[in-house]
């Protein structure tokens, strides 16, 4: 860094203020930056590292692999011209980690503790995880200066909720992202996840203040999906379809968000248009699996399009497809939806209970539009009075 002419270190120190604005609203600008910089210095190692991390955040918010293949590019560059960057190390592991490739030789570089938590978060059991956390996680929260000390210790303790989260320690979990809210207040997502523990907790009216002032921070999909299913669990059919909509035309290539707006027509009787968006969401799904046909999860979903459209020959298939892999509860979920539109109730119902015993929440059940003889069933409302 010392070595950088004065223009180039007016350059840097402006990528990473436009980088660190909340919401992403500087991320373009950043990457403008990174490239000019990079054309001045065209070997200056931890740039190409941040502008493959900038590319990979780019992936994130739009699932555009163009900008995956230019983070992996960079990412390349970075360890090409300093081995023994920890930036470009962690660039190209988590440039593995989008990809589906688990290439462990990333795993032992040093300075990633922090970083990498995401990573093994992927790969390893819920309580390793959670030890990693509490030992290089939440010891070094406080850490940094002024408002950048806000944005790290939001992150991690959004992290550390997430973990908590994914165990289905709502309170807990909410706790943690009140937390990361707290003191990153410019920053939406920590107060979108506040808002989806509470929507789990049945706390729908602390819920839809939590997302209403996660939009007052930004324009957020999150926020606008979870509104909309507020909505749609108070049988405002015609504002849910509203904030589905606002959550599409923030990110048009979301497969759930077309999948909740088909829900939404159906609620009110307009079949062209739920079709139209059930058939959308199964062509955005199906075009992701052709690229990464790994997860079960989504092949389970693409099951349960199929067999809404009537198409129940595709649905068996994809249903075939998503049992040879790995099934999260989530995926598991879906498939039991998939079950009680093909008119398997039994199976559904069986598949329900089994992932009540695991910690789904009613909220997800009683949304579920095709779910309704699982609700109705003696068994279930025997299960539901017993919790």
């Amino acid at each position: 860094m010392a070595k950088l002419p004065t223009a180039a270190y007016q350059m840097f120190g402006e990528a990473e203020e436009l980088r660190s604005q909340p919401n992403d609203k500087g991320l373009d600008g950043a990457i403008d930056k990174y490239q000019k910089l990079l054309d001045a210095e065209p070997r200056f190692a931890l740039r190409y590292a941040d502008l493959s991390l900038a590319y990979i955040r780019k992936f994130q918010l739009g699932r555009d692999r163009a900008f995956l293949n230019l983070a992996e590019k960079n990412a390349a560059l970075a360890i090409e011209y300093n081995p023994d960057s920890a930036k470009g190390v962690l660039a190209a592991a988590v440039v593995d980690l989008r990809g589906e490739r688990r290439n462990w030789r990333w795993m032992g570089s040093p300075g990633l503790c922090g970083w990498t938590l995401g990573i093994l978060r992927f790969w390893f059991s819920r309580r390793g995880r959670l030890r990693i956390w509490r030992r290089c996680g939440k010891k070094r929260a406080y850490t940094g200066k002024s408002y950048g000390s806000g944005r790290i210790i939001g992150w991690r303790t959004t992290t550390w909720g997430y973990c908590l989260f994914r165990q289905t320690r709502y309170q807990e979990a909410a706790d943690a992202f009140a937390e990361g809210a707290a003191v990153a207040p410019r920053v939406a997502l920590p107060m979108t996840n506040l808002g989806t523990a509470y929507l789990l907790m049945h706390k729908e009216k602390d819920a839809e203040d939590a997302f209403r002032r996660s939009l007052e921070r930004a324009p957020n999909e999150l926020a606008y999906s979870n509104m909309g299913s507020l909505a749609f669990g108070q049988g405002d059919y015609k504002r849910a379809i509203e904030d589905y909509g606002q959550a599409l035309e923030l990110n048009p290539t979301n497969h759930r968000s077309w999948r909740n707006l088909g829900d939404s027509y159906a609620m009110v009787g307009d079949s062209k248009k739920q079709m139209e968006s059930y058939a959308r969401a199964a062509e955005i799904l199906s075009d992701s699996l052709k690229v990464n046909p790994k997860p079960g999860t989504n092949w389970a979903t693409l099951s349960f399009y199929h067999a809404k459209l009537g198409r129940r020959t595709e649905a068996e298939a994809d249903l075939k497809a998503a049992d040879q892999r790995t099934l999260d509860q989530r995926g598991q979920f879906t498939k039991a939806q998939t079950l009680a539109v093909l008119g398997r109730k039994q199976e559904a119902l069986d598949l329900v209970l089994k992932l009540l015993d695991r910690g789904l929440s009613t909220v997800d059940v009683d949304l579920a539009l095709d779910l309704k003889q699982v609700r109705a069933d003696p068994r279930y409302r025997q299960r539901i009075a017993a919790r």
